[in-house]
């Protein structure tokens, strides 16, 4: 067989693999336009940001504070939807099973962190099913005492304690909350013999400590600052490893002995897993932004909540820490029931 022969054989073999090399490279080429053109394009409709809480709390209440950001500076409708119960999951559930184009957010926070340890039948996996957009903001819960008490310090309230195993008492808004899994860290951390009082939401938590009925109480910053400047509750320590900007003359549980104790109630915006990277990432810019505006600022004062924009990156390592920190939490309850 001559060496032409064999190359009047593979000619055409070798002209059908350029064909094919080009229509695959203009393939490439066409579905990068296309995304990239989806992206710039993006919002062209109403978005929709979905919530599991009631209208007037503090997740409603930023939900709208950035859709209203989001709404200026993208320029495109953004609908606030509160699909309540079970604890956000709901919601979370909706938003997983939406179309990852972009078009359908979630709002939420610590309890997104909590809930893979707390549930056992969960509908989706945070981590898997969704892909964090950015935080938004933090606050610290305080440890609050009677004001009648004689405890004043953190050293006071665990004199107390153990000088009467087994009857102190610490309040919360309900079982399986931040400010519960607080307490019994705190507990942990303390060795102390001191028992939960689950109670449904905090107003009738704080008033039975405002009555003297439990000993002390793990509560939003936000709830439990009024009644403190009022009197009507004491301040032991607020439980983020800083003061709080809001009330910087209360000392932090760290600073008084408990130096690893860093506690916070955050909240976050997640899209569905599969969102195209630039929409996340005109999303993420979008809302940093905001929250940088004195307007933003001002309105997260309603909150004494603090601005805690970040990249998606950094913003995902954070989760994972909190996850991993609410999962140890949940164990130090032991066995539960199904």
């Amino acid at each position: 067989m001559t060496r032409g022969f064999v190359e009047r054989l593979f000619h055409p073999v070798r002209a059908l693999l350029r064909i094919s090399l080009a229509f695959s490279t203009l393939a490439v080429t066409g579905a990068l336009f296309t995304h990239s053109a989806r992206s710039e394009e993006y919002p062209n409709r109403p978005v929709r940001i979905v919530l599991g809480f009631a209208a007037g709390g503090p997740t409603d209440i930023l939900s709208r504070i950035i859709g209203d950001q989001l709404n200026k500076s993208l320029g495109a409708p953004m609908v606030v939807e509160n699909r309540v119960g079970a604890g956000g999951n709901i919601a979370a559930t909706v938003v997983a099973h939406s179309p990852a184009d972009g078009y359908t957010l979630l709002v939420g926070g610590t309890n997104y962190a909590i809930g893979p340890a707390w549930y056992k039948d969960l509908q989706f996996d945070i981590l898997k099913d969704f892909q964090i957009v950015t935080t938004i903001s933090q606050n610290p819960n305080v440890l609050v005492v009677n004001p009648d008490s004689n405890m004043k310090t953190l050293d006071d309230v665990l004199k107390k304690a153990r000088s009467e195993p087994g009857h102190s008492t610490f309040a919360s808004s309900g079982a399986g909350t931040v400010v519960h899994l607080a307490g019994e860290m705190f507990k942990s951390e303390e060795k102390l013999d001191i028992h939960h009082v689950p109670y449904n939401g905090a107003t009738p938590a704080e008033i039975d400590l405002m009555a003297d009925r439990v000993t002390m109480m793990f509560d939003s910053f936000s709830t439990a600052l009024p009644f403190i400047k009022e009197g009507k509750l004491r301040a032991i320590g607020v439980t983020s490893k800083d003061r709080s900007s809001y009330a910087p003359e209360i000392p932090t549980l760290a600073e008084q002995g408990l130096k690893d104790f860093n506690v916070t109630s955050w909240y976050a915006v997640w899209a569905p897993a599969g969102v195209p990277k630039e929409i996340v990432e005109k999303l993420n810019r979008a809302i940093v932004a905001a929250l940088a505006t004195p307007e933003v600022k001002e309105r997260l004062v309603t909150l004494q909540a603090e601005a805690f924009g970040n990249t998606p990156q950094a913003s995902d390592e954070f989760q994972r820490k909190e996850l991993e920190k609410w999962s140890k939490a949940v164990e130090l309850l032991g066995p539960r029931p199904d």
